[in-house]
């Protein structure tokens, strides 16, 4: 059986975008995905959208709960995730339909921990990173520090052994990096 990808969106006031983020989310070519909407508090629509979404998609999963931020919203989607593999997408974002399958082929080819996918704000130095297929943990860390990686959280398939040895700082708005770098960690 194909592994279970769990795919958290935090979610505050995004109404205007919400429907079009779902929409990609669900009509990934890989079907086996866990959709977890974590309303953080809305006072717009987005709940409502959510729930619309559930009524038609058994894949989805609803956490409601009062403005904590991105961050708490995060977590709560990690402490329900039941995937192998936890990705995240942010509410205004949308995905190409292929997203997950090419991430998690990769990871499963190269037998790796966590891939990073390519999009359009890294900073051009980062091609250079990106002509390497497989880092070690010491070169994974310097181009981190250096910043040519794509630092979004959004931007990783994470197996979840990873991702669920730690949590997001609550009080911060950005993730730290892992502090377990015993593996390897996979760019494509």
């Amino acid at each position: 059986m194909e592994p279970l990808i769990s795919v958290i969106v935090p979610i505050y006031n995004a109404e205007k975008y919400l429907t079009e983020c779902i929409e990609s989310i669900r009509n990934q070519t890989y079907k086996n995905l866990q959709i977890i909407l974590v309303n953080d508090g809305s006072t717009d629509m987005s709940l409502e959208i959510c729930e619309s979404f559930a009524r038609i998609d058994s894949r989805i999963l609803i956490i409601n709960q009062k403005n904590l931020g991105v961050s708490a919203a995060r977590n709560r989607g990690i402490e329900a995730a039941n995937g192998e593999y936890i990705g995240f997408v942010d509410s205004d974002d949308y995905l190409d339909n292929q997203m997950y399958e090419k991430l998690l082929k990769t990871i499963l080819v190269n037998n790796a921990d966590i891939c990073a996918l390519m999009n359009y704000t890294i900073k051009p130095v980062s091609a250079e990173v990106f002509n390497k297929t497989k880092l070690n943990k010491c070169e994974a860390l310097k181009e981190l520090f250096l910043l040519r990686f794509p630092t979004s959280l959004w931007a990783y398939l994470y197996k979840k052994e990873i991702i669920k040895q730690f949590r997001l700082n609550e009080n911060i708005h950005f993730w730290p990096a892992p502090q377990n770098l015993d593996k390897n960690y996979l760019i494509v």
